[in-house]
């Protein structure tokens, strides 16, 4: 029997895949200590296909697409659960039915809010005689009876010691983990045929060398200048970050004023942890809708250029639940040893549906995990993150680093690896702050803009919506051009040397004036970010707005920063952009009040917004705004609007996700109300009530729903992507240029995909699954073209 067909008719037999699968499973886990477990998981996963409706479809004289998902679950099911009477045990069949359950469309509900439970409903619509034949035929080919019983007992020893606890929503984080095992292996063996791959070959992981990555980065900041009160303060916490690395996992706190040099410490920390503790990578995980590029390329410099570092945008392609179309589909596997990619990556590969986004979460195990500016967190997901970390840090030997200028209590057990906040704070002020709360439009405030720009000073505006960024710069622009500024055009691709020929050669009467927003590619703003470097170096003018995306760690340094009110951690990130390097005594950070920002689908922003005015209106001086006192008061302040919507409440069922992915009370009360021949709870074990798919759906990181295109920026350069990805390849060259064309795509809204797609603006690139942008609708100044209503629509 077969377990796939390619086009060309060549076939996979069922037994090779099943057998690979689970070595590809096992190899996964054994680091983790589920290594039995996942090998039986990935042997039963496609017990289902035994069939002879299977072999029909899959050589094309059947119409019929049977589910072979579901009689694999109920085997394990009606072997070990039904006749075991040991809790345990049961546990440990609920755990493995549900991970071969939930292999193509995710884990499912074990209960709903009807109190009826989806899986077991899915199990007993099972057809016997499939069911019967399937069995049948995989003790003949697969394995027998006997084999499939010891590796369970097996297995059940294996999680005995793995020692999960009693609370539910481990249970249910271990079943993702398992699940992503085998979905990675799954997928991986499938595509491996479709190229004539071994998927062994192109699978076994090599310990990274730590030692020598820590060397090369140890050697690269001995580069640093050591005099001068900055330097010494920046090499400090270097030492403090070195020595933490000596420390076992755990979740720590690095908490370091806006330029004390978070990237290079956080890192020699990670990589002296991941030395210590033996661990497999590193991740560096930074807010939604920031740059990844700056660390990246911090980062690469500071290790040599080392080929194993990875920034992850986007998905790409578009998830699909068919097994067949996904054979010819790759997403981002996290296979690189450092990966930089966003929160909202790492939140939607615990939390969110579908397996594309799940199967990378094996990946986060036996891992060091740095969080930047991590009072970004959005509030709904708190309490969801911290029970994430407390399971990888307690389950999955993970390094928690949690970075930030403005360090929220989440609540968690840490340890601070700066001995003295206060004083820190104290030594890294070099910002005044100046609250001018007096109501402006948008042109209101390119007037005001326009005023520091004819005094020849350098501005940076930050403000919380790409509308309000659009529509500052093009008032900005407008008014330089009746003032006879000369606007400086950029030139992609220019050498370094070349850029800094540019800059030094730019008139008094040019500025570099320039807007930034998501709504441009990765290499775009990377390339802006460039020449605003370049130009500020020559003390040339240079006017920047931009979304909050340049909040968040990126080194540049203006004389005059404004932000538009928002949260204080907000404000104080934005400061990090003022004077930065100590260029001046003192740099300016307006504070400005804009009206015409719309805020209603921006709630922990607005939120933010007025506790912040409840705080300036009663401070005498607003200078104080950067002490750690007054950022304590701030989350204290904001502590119960956090309350209210930290377990990410869901109204629907009168319950939240946590509760929904924990014991699910709700649920089972209403299970409880059924009649005793209806009553799901006698066959679920008290482990697993939990609503997985229900809450997988619902869970947004951000409100709006994006898709990914490609667009066409560069010289050339994505568009060459493009036509590579169009023609013949092989594997390796297919993840190659998947990786590279990262640095091309956008996250459109729904709403703004659909509408250029109904405009034919976008074109699917063969069977790759990649959408791809036109031409002429990309714009050098604003990115992906949209229409005035659409961009006030637009959130962050």
């Amino acid at each position: 029997m077969i377990a796939h067909r390619r086009d060309d008719g060549k076939e996979q037999d069922w037994k090779e895949h099943s057998v690979h699968v689970a070595g590809l499973c096992f190899q996964a886990a054994e680091k983790l200590r589920l290594g039995k477990v996942a090998r039986l998981i990935g042997l039963l996963h496609d017990l289902g296909k035994g069939t002879a409706d299977w072999m029909s479809y899959l050589r094309g004289t059947g119409s019929r697409h049977p589910n072979h998902a579901g009689l694999g679950a109920l085997y394990v099911h009606r072997r070990w659960w039904v006749r075991e009477t040991d809790p345990e045990k049961r546990q440990a069949a609920q755990l493995i039915s549900l991970c071969i359950y939930g292999h193509h469309a995710g884990l499912p509900d074990c209960l709903s809010d009807s109190g009826e439970s989806p899986y077991l409903n899915g199990l007993r619509e099972q057809p016997e005689s499939d069911y019967r034949e399937a069995v049948a035929n995989f003790y003949v080919e697969v394995a027998t009876a006997e084999e499939l019983d010891e590796l369970f007992a097996e297995s059940c020893k294996e999680l005995k010691q793995f020692g999960l606890d009693s609370r539910s929503f481990n249970w249910g984080m271990s079943a993702r983990l398992l699940l992503s095992i085998l979905v990675d292996a799954d997928r991986w063996d499938s595509v491996c045929f479709e190229y004539d791959a071994d998927p062994f070959e192109t699978s076994r992981e090599v310990q990274p060398d730590w030692d020598k990555l820590l060397i090369e980065l140890e050697a690269y900041i001995e580069q640093f200048p050591k005099e001068g009160r900055l330097a010494q303060i920046r090499r400090d916490i270097s030492d403090w970050c070195r020595t933490a690395g000596e420390y076992g996992p755990g979740i720590y706190t690095l908490s370091v004023p806006t330029g004390g040099g978070k990237t290079y410490s956080s890192l020699r920390f990670a990589l002296a942890q991941a030395k210590k503790n033996e661990q497999q990578r590193i991740f560096y995980l930074i807010p939604m809708n920031t740059i990844l590029d700056q660390n990246s390329g911090d980062i690469r410099e500071a290790l040599s250029d080392y080929p194993s570092i990875l920034e992850h945008h986007s998905n790409l392609i578009p998830e699909d639940e068919t097994e067949e179309k996904n054979h010819r589909r790759l997403t981002e596997r996290w296979e690189s040893d450092i990966i930089l990619t966003s929160l909202v990556q790492f939140l939607d590969t615990l939390f969110k549906h579908g397996n594309g986004k799940a199967r990378r979460m094996y990946r986060l195990a036996n891992a060091v995990l740095i969080f930047d500016e991590i009072q970004a967190l959005p509030k709904k997901c708190r309490e969801l993150f911290k029970r994430a970390l407390q399971f990888l840090v307690q389950y999955c030997n993970c390094t928690v680093l949690l970075c930030t200028a403005t360090q929220p209590n989440l609540g968690l057990d840490t340890k601070e690896l700066v001995p003295d906040v206060a004083m820190l704070y104290q030594s890294l002020k070099r910002v005044l702050y100046i609250s001018q709360m007096k109501a402006r439009t948008y042109q209101d405030a390119a007037d005001d803009i326009t005023v520091f720009i004819r005094e020849k000073t350098s501005v940076l505006a930050i403000v919380n919506t790409k509308d309000a960024a659009w529509n500052i710069f093009k008032g900005i622009s407008e008014r330089l051009n009746a003032l006879n500024y000369k606007q400086v055009q950029i030139q992609q691709g220019l050498s370094d040397e070349k850029l800094k020929e540019c800059a030094k050669n730019c008139r008094k009467d040019e500025i570099l004036c320039v807007h930034l927003s998501t709504l441009m590619c990765p290499k775009h703003r990377k390339e802006i970010l460039r020449w605003i470097k370049a130009w500020l170096l020559e003390k040339n003018l240079v006017c920047c707005v931009s979304t909050a995306l340049i909040e968040a760690g990126i080194n540049v340094s203006f004389p005059i920063v404004i932000r538009s009110l928002a949260g204080i951690p907000s404000l104080i990130q934005a400061a990090g952009r003022c004077n930065r390097n100590c260029e001046a005594d003192t740099g300016r950070v307006y504070i400005w009040n804009l009206i015409e920002e719309s805020l209603g689908r921006l709630p922990d922003i607005q939120k933010g917004k007025e506790v912040s005015m409840s705080l300036l209106s009663n401070v005498e001086n607003p200078d104080e705004l950067g002490n750690p006192e007054m950022i304590k008061k701030y989350f204290a302040k904001e502590e119960i609007y956090t309350k209210e919507v930290e377990n990410y409440p869901y109204k629907k069922w009168n319950s939240d996700l946590v509760t929904m992915l924990s014991m699910n009370r709700e649920c089972r009360c209403a299970a409880g109300n059924l009649r005793d021949e209806d009553n799901p709870l006698a066959d679920l074990s008290k482990r697993f009530y939990q609503s997985f798919r229900t809450s997988g759906t619902v869970f947004q990181v951000i409100d709006q729903k994006t898709k990914s295109v490609i667009v066409p920026y560069g010289k050339g350069k994505g568009k060459e992507l493009i036509e590579k990805l169009g023609n013949r390849h092989t594997l390796r060259e297919e993840i190659s240029f998947l990786k590279e064309v990262q640095q091309y795509s956008v996250n459109l809204y729904e709403h703004i995909f659909d509408r250029l797609a109904g405009e034919q603006a976008l074109y699917s690139l063969g069977e790759t699954g990649l959408v791809i942008l036109k031409d002429e609708y990309y714009d050098p100044w604003a990115g992906v073209k949209i229409i005035p209503r659409e961009m006030i629509d637009l959130i962050v």
